[in-house]
């Protein structure tokens, strides 16, 4: 799967969750298993011949509207 195909499956929501911030909503891609396994390839072969030893990410949610 290329990599256009993959991002039809990313639905931009706009002022979400506040007014200004573009929200990526990814749950369609990731329901789509050979979409998904796609992503993982790409991602991989990316780094492929790097000497990647560990892979660290952060994960940012923003604080619930009360």
């Amino acid at each position: 799967m290329n990599v256009n195909e993959l991002r039809t499956k990313i639905r931009d929501i706009k002022d979400f969750p506040t007014e200004g911030i573009l929200f990526k909503d990814i749950t369609t891609l990731l329901k789509d298993g050979p979409a998904w396994a796609s992503v993982i390839d790409h991602l991989a072969a990316r780094y492929h011949t790097s000497l990647v030893e560990i892979v660290v990410f952060i994960e940012v949610r923003a604080p619930l509207q009360r």
